[in-house]
């Protein structure tokens, strides 16, 4: 039986390097989505328990089709075919700054984001047959292999401190009496489990109401994430949500309950109760809040909520492995970059 990672016989190679030549963001939004596509990264895929392979999230796609038509677009810019690039044009194009997040010093992108994008030009290439030398991404990764200045500097995860929590939080979406106000009070619990509970925004906008107990004595509550819920790039974990946060998300479930919302979503993006908040408006709710506040980060998302839940719970003496429990995280040492910002908040507070 062939293996994902086999080369493509003869007459599939050649259809699909028709294919990306034709209409290569075509060609990558299908590849993108393929069992292939996972089994041609540099680690080994995750899968469940029957062996299968999860999916990849919705937002990861995004991501990655978003990069490669990056790649592309800077491609057209200098005439040169997908096909025609050498590892010139892949170290220039990495060289290149871009009006998106994912910088390091001096416009550049940084290391993550760099490798992330070698890794998904290596993919692609190898699936078109470029392997070994041949592949413009795997030659560009050992030409900058071990120069720092190549690789790009790592951006600090940001977080918010005491003060800027507090004022986060009395900048929440002010709840009226109009029918739509419904929104609002959805908005706030969303917003406080993100910053209480550590939940990345994939997982909040498909969190279920089934999987939040109720609140503890002290107001604690445990959710659970389920894995198949945001595409299998999270691991069944728990987390609970600090009793700040629960009375916000009260008075939301009841009003959920009174208007009588349909459907298992916590959040969802309307009255009929089936559909998920995009991840778009999860960004614009919590960038409005950040400005309400007055509070000037370059990450104003759901990203710096999620941190700040993890420096606070580093800072209040739960070691490195139980944060990571809390987080999901596949690989303990994916925490790391938290104990460095948790030390940095720490003596920041001296």
């Amino acid at each position: 039986m062939p293996l994902l990672t086999d080369p493509l016989t003869p007459v599939q190679l050649k259809r699909e390097i028709a294919r990306f030549k034709r209409d290569p963001l075509g060609a990558f939004a299908d590849f993108v989505i393929t069992s292939r596509f996972q089994a041609l990264g540099p680690r080994p895929p995750e899968r469940d328990k029957t062996g299968q392979l999860y999916p990849l999230g919705l937002q990861t796609v995004d991501q990655y089709t978003t990069m490669f038509r990056l790649y592309i677009e800077w491609l057209r810019e200098k005439n040169v075919p997908l096909l025609d690039a050498d590892s010139s044009h892949v170290i220039d194009f990495l060289n290149t700054p871009h009006k998106r997040q994912g910088r390091g010093k001096g416009g550049e992108k940084r290391s993550r984001v760099r490798r992330d994008y070698l890794r998904l030009l290596y993919r692609t290439y190898t699936h078109l047959g470029r392997s070994g030398d041949n592949n413009p991404a795997l030659t560009a990764m050992a030409q900058m292999q071990g120069s720092r200045s190549a690789l790009g500097i790592d951006a600090p995860k940001e977080v918010l401190d005491a003060a800027e929590c507090e004022r986060f939080l009395k900048a929440l979406p002010e709840v009226g009496t109009t029918p739509t106000q419904w929104k609002r009070q959805r908005d706030r619990a969303m917003l406080v489990v993100m910053l209480g509970a550590g939940l990345k925004v994939a997982e909040v906008v498909s969190l279920q109401k089934r999987h939040v107990s109720l609140p503890g004595a002290d107001g604690t509550r445990t959710i659970t994430i389920q894995p198949e819920a945001v595409g299998g790039r999270s691991k069944e974990h728990k987390t609970f949500l600090r009793p700040f946060a629960d009375p916000d998300l009260t008075a939301w479930l009841d009003i959920r309950t009174r208007l009588k919302i349909p459907g298992d979503l916590l959040f969802p993006a309307s009255r009929a109760g089936g559909k998920p908040l995009s991840k778009m408006t999860v960004y614009r709710i919590a960038r409005d809040t950040y400005e309400r506040a007055g509070i000037k980060k370059t990450r104003r998302g759901g990203r710096t909520l999620r941190n700040t839940f993890a420096v606070f719970e580093l800072m209040d003496n739960r070691s490195p492995s139980e944060v990571s429990e809390l987080l999901g995280h596949f690989k303990p040492k994916s925490v790391l970059g938290y104990v460095v910002a948790a030390a940095k908040s720490n003596r920041a507070a001296k």
